[in-house]
């Protein structure tokens, strides 16, 4: 299971903001908004947890991006490869 969460006191408790299931074969665009935070302080997390049901590789989590679409401004942008073609939430 894949868990998008946020925190506004520092990390003390989280807010669940999307849950994954299941198993995707290719990578999947998501966008979550986080329109109501603007004012807090804010951390994000992804978190990944199993149960002894099966064996796969984990959660991959590429091309993260944090907008201010009030601006048109990019927050945080993580680092990726212009030739790689591959982005989003893959399970």
């Amino acid at each position: 299971y894949g868990y998008v969460e946020v925190s506004t006191d520092g990390g003390e408790s989280w807010q669940t903001l999307k849950s994954y299931t299941g198993s995707n074969e290719s990578w999947q665009k998501e966008e979550i908004d986080l329109s109501k935070y603007k004012v807090n302080n804010i951390k994000i997390r992804f978190r990944f947890s199993s149960d002894t049901s099966g064996v796969y590789a984990g959660w991959y989590v590429d091309k993260i991006e944090i907008l201010d679409l009030s601006k048109n401004a990019i927050l945080y942008q993580t680092s990726s490869d212009a030739n790689d073609k591959e982005e989003g939430i893959f399970l």
